[in-house]
């Protein structure tokens, strides 16, 4: 594991938080860091065990990322749809949920926004994720290595056209209405994961400067386009820093994912080289908060609805914009996060370890594997 990851998974999970309490809009762009940890950590992951057999590869990578996302996933719509029942919460929570628990609700939303729910809103991530720990395995193992570098790129340019396409079909077909599609698809956030994959097939050297430079360049193009194309009736607020979904200002939906990207993977790589605040991103709170992100994700959203409901069905006097009101969601938020941490995401990753361990190598064999011209050679 690359030193300080966890760390960005905090600053992430606390920037997505922000956003679901409607605090800070730029909380948004979290999603957009964890794509692209996912890219640099799967493919890292999946190049370092190029040399398996076939079968090994593939039956080793799927059980292990079954293992690692199913059982707090499951756990969670289970206890959830039972709270929901007990309460008699049904009309208001249950629908949708086959959806969500098959990994397909970012593509049923995008067919139909009314299909949305904000008790599992942020499910169409989840889904993403997903889709991209199916198809990014066989990319990676039937691409030589010397054509990967390319591979990625192609992508990283595919993305905005992607992008684009998806905006002006969907508006056509739904009546000139902004197309959730053009943010929840995966062919929206395809840049991301290949962002992430260079830092994993290539050593960049990323210092605090570039960092600095590349975030105060993002936010420079933000502004120019906000001059640009922002009415003067308009106010996107300043807590969105000229980049609030829906990126509905003139062409922001096509270039502004692909400058965030690269803003996340520059401080990305500087994080890992250990160039930036090294003390603060591996610290053991800011680390162990980075390690119970994935349960905080999948919970913090569901009990934000289920509090306000029970406040408003209740007539309980605690608004949801107050102080108290974060309080009192983020204490079960994190409490029942580190129990499903503790519980059942360490139980499952010793289960991982023991059945589809990988076997260790040195960093001499790993290096072999990177460099090998196909994925596996008798």
């Amino acid at each position: 594991m690359l030193r300080g990851l966890d760390g960005i998974r905090c600053i992430a999970m606390i920037l997505v938080i922000l956003v679901h309490f409607r605090l800070v809009w730029f909380g948004w762009v979290g999603l957009q860091m964890f794509f692209v940890m996912s890219g640099l950590l799967i493919t890292r992951l999946l190049i370092d065990h190029g040399d398996e057999t076939p079968a090994n590869y593939f039956i080793k990578f799927y059980a292990r990322r079954a293992l690692r996302i199913f059982p707090a996933f499951y756990a969670f719509i289970i206890g959830f749809l039972v709270i929901a029942w007990i309460i008699d919460a049904k009309p208001i929570t249950t629908q949708y949920w086959q959806y969500a628990a098959t990994y397909i609700y970012n593509f049923v939303v995008a067919l139909d926004g009314e299909k949305h729910r904000f008790f599992i809103g942020h499910f169409w991530s989840l889904a993403v994720e997903e889709q991209f720990y199916l198809i990014w395995p066989l990319l990676i193992y039937f691409t030589p290595r010397r054509h990967l570098k390319t591979l990625m790129v192609i992508i990283i340019l595919l993305a905005p056209v992607c992008r684009y396409m998806t905006y002006y079909h969907w508006t056509w077909f739904d009546n000139g209405h902004w197309p959730p599609a053009t943010y929840i698809l995966p062919t929206s956030h395809m840049d991301a994961f290949a962002m992430g994959a260079l830092l994993a097939i290539h050593e960049f050297k990323a210092t605090r400067l570039h960092f600095w430079i590349s975030f105060a360049v993002l936010i420079f193009l933000g502004w120019i386009n906000a001059q640009v194309f922002l009415q003067p009736s308009q106010d996107i607020g300043a807590t969105s820093l000229f980049y609030r979904l829906p990126l509905e200002i003139g062409p922001q939906f096509v270039w502004g994912y692909s400058a965030i990207n690269l803003c996340t993977a520059v401080m990305v790589c500087a994080i890992a080289r250990r160039a930036l605040y090294p003390r603060f991103f591996e610290h053991p709170v800011v680390d162990y908060i980075g390690r119970i992100s994935y349960p905080t994700y999948i919970l913090n959203l569901p009990i934000i609805g289920l509090f306000f409901w029970l406040f408003t069905t209740y007539d309980i006097d605690i608004q949801p914009g107050s102080a108290l009101f974060v309080v009192v969601c983020l204490i079960p938020t994190f409490g029942l996060a580190a129990l499903a941490h503790h519980y059942i995401e360490l139980p499952a990753n010793n289960l991982k370890n023991r059945w589809f361990a990988y076997r260790k190598r040195t960093p001499e064999e790993k290096q072999k594997a990177r460099e090998m011209l196909v994925p596996y050679q008798q």
